[in-house]
Formats: C-alpha cells, structure tokens, sequence
C-alpha cells in the first residue's frame, strides 16, 4: 500500500485559494453577461436563467445582480434550493416534464410552470395550489409532432387552452414552443 504525505498547510490554503478565485471569476462573468444581456434586449423582457446543476450560493449572485428569475426542471434539486434561497424574492420558473405526482409540489414551490402538456397536470397544479396563490401557466407545444419531445400538437392548444382558462388558481400566459 502506497500512502501519500499529508497535504501541507500551504497547499491547503493554495488549494482554497484557486477555489475562491475561480467562484471570483464566475461572479464577474455573471456580472457581464447580465449587464451585456441588458444593453441588447427590450426593458420589458424578462431574463429567466436556467439553474438547473448550479449551486445555490451561484443564484444568489446572480441574484443580487439583477436576475430575479430562475428555471429548473428537476424538482428535487430545486425544492432544496428554494429552501436554502427563500429569504430572496425569486421567481421560480418550472421547466421540465411533469409527472402527476409531483404536480404537488411543482404548485406549492413555483410562481411558473412552462411545460403544461395535459389538462389532468393543469387540473392536479390547479387543485394542490395553495390558498391566495395562482400559478402563471404556459402550454408547451412540440410543433414537430417529434415522439422523443413532450409538448402537444399544435391542434390541441385551443382546446386545451379552453380547459386551463377555467381553473381558477391558473393563469394562462401563452405557450412555450418545443421545435
């Protein structure tokens, strides 16, 4: 058995040094591109950052620089977030596919939900959402009718659409276009 010799109390700290410069040069890269993003698009477009795999102390970054939307399409992850960021004002977007039994969760944790593709999950957001809260809703539509992609025909959006305007706790906003 090979054994190494203990790291020293150099390396150690040089090791936690290039850990914190990089999470420096993130943050200013952050800090460009949102401020690069602001100078090209319209003041009324709002900027959604996905955060699927980022950590939470990178959100509250870009945060605190102006992103006050954010997206994830895996539930778990997220919910742990949104524990550890619920002190910020963040607007949590849901973006991936919906499986029923968690449409529970998806209600009480998220302000959007962009990947409404039946009523049965439009009706189970709209039953599990909490008292004085509605749930912004946009159907997601796969306008290549591809198998591999969730999202309805392009047919359907009327009469789903039709469906979700009668529930009360959710707002249709539009749709979201899967190509």
């Amino acid at each position: 058995m090979i054994r190494r010799p203990p790291r020293s109390t150099q390396s150690r700290s040089s090791a936690a040094s290039d850990v914190y410069k990089r999470q420096e040069n993130v943050v200013i890269d952050i800090k460009k591109n949102i401020s690069n993003l602001k100078k090209i698009i319209n003041s009324d477009t709002t900027i959604i950052a996905v955060s699927k795999k980022k950590p939470a102390d990178l959100i509250e970054k870009a945060y605190e620089n102006g992103i006050l939307n954010f997206g994830e399409n895996y539930l778990q992850e997220a919910l742990t977030k949104i524990s550890i960021l619920k002190h910020l004002n963040i607007s949590w977007h849901f973006i991936g596919k919906i499986q029923s039994n968690k449409c529970k969760e998806i209600a009480k944790n998220f302000n959007w939900v962009h990947t409404v593709d039946r009523y049965k999950v439009a009706k189970l957001l709209n039953d599990n959402c909490p008292l004085n809260k509605s749930i912004n809703v946009l159907i997601q539509v796969n306008i290549d009718d591809e198998k591999s992609k969730n999202g309805i025909n392009e047919s359907d959006i009327y009469n789903l659409a039709k469906k979700i305007i009668s529930l009360p706790n959710l707002n249709l906003k539009g749709i979201m276009v899967i190509p």
